[in-house]
């Protein structure tokens, strides 16, 4: 008995409301009753090329522009879950303005619109003042200020990538407009004269890539952060002047900053940068660069339990500033120098349970053979071998498991990487 076919439409169209929207259509041919259910589906999901890169031909173009034709005619859901069009080929201006207009007086919970638009692109505003609207994700195209107030009173997550801002005041306006907003994108973004503002009262995550310098080369001379909740912060690009105030909240942090040719002043940016997330408890630091300036001088992390890190020339001042470290991650051994084997062993050794290291060449064993030698609470450790470590043969295998260890319960676990 086909079970299925019996459910009502309206379940129907929730089950196909997490398919594509081309896969709803097709999954209808399956029954006469089920023939024009997708149009009452409470989710739209136009995607160019849901499963391949390749850009499509003048004629795949003209059929996919049918289909999406076809499709924002027919369904007439008023209030859609999620509305989402992704397309990789340059499509005019006014073909991709009737579709988002087709939409335009629906209700939707999530946004998502990625486009390949070379020139200036008004987002059409009613999706900016949308009561329901819950997630917001834009990507590849230009935005103008569209004005300067918002109305998104349920908006949680906003995801902004590779969006080309003409100045300032758009993505400042919008972040402040946002009362309820929890998590913050910001990805390759430009077009900022001044300053990069996030100010938000209720932003617990953001994470900003690849915004500090525009692709003039130019380095901005501010990224002003005022965000009081904030519980993750992730920064991953050129070292600039971060304007950070308080952050008394915050959890975790991921700097992955790098000094860009020509920068003042990196010394102190840096010192204040990290003094600011101190406070952590989980932290990754994917280049040293922002603590090398300042080695001498590196804050106490008094709560950190977590650390991950590539192993250079200042991991034994890293590692003496974390006094209660229980799990350590080393994401690659870069130049660790003998003073570090010849100093006195860091006081965190004393309270590290797991440990995590990465190896891709044989002397780099060094590394993990110490910290097995000093750390007397340890419980595990995994050890993490490049291929090309494991080319010199399973006596590299077998002299890792046999170690010499402090702690009594530890156990060594080696894991070949393909």
């Amino acid at each position: 008995m086909d079970y299925i076919s019996n459910l009502p439409d309206a379940i129907i169209s929730y089950i196909l409301s997490f398919l594509s929207t081309k896969s709803a259509m097709k999954t209808c041919i399956l029954s006469k009753r089920w023939q024009y259910v997708w149009t009452k589906v409470p989710a739209l999901d136009i995607t160019e090329m849901p499963h391949s890169r390749r850009y499509l031909s003048d004629e795949q173009q003209i059929h996919f522009k049918n289909f999406v034709n076809k499709v924002l005619l027919q369904n007439d859901v008023s209030c859609l879950q999620c509305f989402t069009l992704r397309t990789y080929s340059e499509y005019d201006y006014d073909c991709i303005e009737s579709w988002l207009r087709a939409v335009e007086g629906r209700e939707f919970s999530e946004l998502n619109v990625k486009l390949h638009c070379p020139k200036t692109f008004y987002l059409p505003r009613q999706f900016l003042s949308g009561q329901k609207l819950v997630v917001l994700k834009l990507e590849g195209f230009m935005i103008s200020n569209m004005g300067h107030s918002f109305h998104l009173p349920n908006l949680e997550i906003i995801h902004l990538v590779s969006i080309l801002f003409d100045g300032d005041l758009f993505l400042k306006s919008l972040v402040l407009d946002c009362t309820a907003l929890k998590e913050l994108l910001i990805d390759g973004c430009y077009g900022f004269e001044e300053t990069l503002y996030v100010e938000s009262s209720t932003l617990e995550s953001l994470e900003i890539k690849e915004c500090a310098i525009n692709r003039s080369n130019y380095v901005l001379p501010f990224i002003r952060i005022q965000t009081p909740n904030l519980r993750y912060l992730s920064l991953q690009d050129a070292l600039a002047n971060y304007n950070i105030g308080e952050l008394k909240l915050l959890i975790e942090a991921n700097l992955d900053l790098w000094d860009s040719e020509g920068y003042d002043e990196i010394e102190h940016h840096a010192l204040q940068l990290i003094e600011k997330i101190s406070g952590v408890k989980s932290l990754r630091l994917g280049r040293t660069d922002v603590v090398c300036c300042f080695e001498d001088a590196i804050p106490n992390f008094e709560n950190l339990i977590e650390l991950k890190l590539a192993a250079d020339f200042v991991i034994h001042e890293l590692l003496e500033s974390t006094p209660k470290l229980k799990s350590l991650i080393i994401e690659e051994v870069d130049c660790v120098g003998e003073n570090f084997y010849s100093k006195v062993a860091p006081g965190c050794m004393s309270s590290l349970e797991h440990v995590e290291i990465f190896l891709d060449k044989r002397h780099h064993i060094r590394l993990a053979e110490y910290i097995l030698k000093v750390s007397t609470a340890l419980k595990k450790m995994t050890i993490y071998l490049h291929p090309t470590t494991i080319k010199r043969g399973r006596a590299v295998y077998q002299s890792l498991l046999n170690l010499p260890r402090s702690s009594p319960i530890c156990q060594v676990k080696v894991v070949h990487l393909d």
